[in-house]
């Protein structure tokens, strides 16, 4: 519960759909009274519902029919003997916006999207997921079993020469199905050069054997290039491995 003296919100910031609706805010107030305001002409704040720890701000949305999102916050104050506090609800309200194909979209224009396809990886900053066009990785905080179909809404960019998702929000399902991933190409003296330059750009699956180094950097076995965990599963750390020969799958 994020908390300023007079004040205390369960929830300090919401993502919402599109559409038009009425919603509510879970609050603490402890100061004699309570002023709320806004500055976004697409929230309306109707009041207060309860009293105290049971406080509710009860506000609406009108419809979102923009190609991108907005943000505005809910402005509370409170007030009691001489003492004042404030704290912000940030709202933030989705476009209406087709999915793409992953192929489609315009990652260099860091456009807005929605996005589905299938959960292929899990690291602890994200997912990739793949449709019948490409593959993406998708930055969340949220959890998914590989094998699920996730939909993801959110602002796409291209950093380090690689596609991803900035996720606004995901919608995992509940059905699973089997991967049947394609068979690892061999990181080796003969292709490491090709590969670590073309493989930024795109997605693939590979093994790679070697000792880490110092920089908790793979040396490929009989050659001089190496590689590194971008990103890996949580409980990854090559610098356990520092000195040791290992083979990353």
């Amino acid at each position: 519960i994020e908390t300023k003296a007079l004040l205390g919100a369960a929830v300090s910031s919401y993502v919402l759909d599109n559409q038009a609706g009425d919603y509510s805010a879970p609050v603490i107030v402890k100061g004699d009274d309570l002023k709320f305001s806004t500055n976004a002409d697409w929230i309306e704040i109707k009041g207060t519902k309860g009293s105290g720890a049971n406080t509710e701000i009860l506000y609406s949305l009108t419809e979102n029919i923009d190609a991108s999102p907005r943000n505005a916050d809910i402005v509370l104050t409170s007030t009691k003997d001489e003492s004042s506090s404030e704290i912000k609800i940030n709202v933030k309200q989705l476009p209406a916006i087709e999915t793409k194909n992953i192929a489609d979209v315009n990652f260099g224009k860091k456009e807005y999207a929605a996005v589905e396809g299938i959960v292929y990886a899990v690291s602890k900053s994200g997912l990739v997921i793949k449709d019948d066009t490409g593959m993406v990785f998708i930055e969340t905080s949220e959890s998914a079993e590989i094998g699920a179909k996730a939909y993801v809404i959110g602002a796409s960019e291209k950093k380090y020469a690689r596609n991803k998702v900035v996720a606004d929000k995901v919608t995992v399902s509940d059905d699973v199905v089997e991967i049947k991933y394609p068979e690892a190409t061999v990181l080796n003296k003969d292709n490491a050069a090709t590969v670590i330059k073309e493989s930024p750009a795109k997605y693939g699956y590979y093994t790679v054997s070697g000792y880490v180094n110092a920089d908790k950097k793979i040396i490929i076995d009989g050659a001089s290039q190496t590689v590194t965990a971008i990103d890996p599963v949580s409980d990854v750390d090559l610098k356990a491995f520092i000195g040791k020969y290992v083979k990353v799958y």
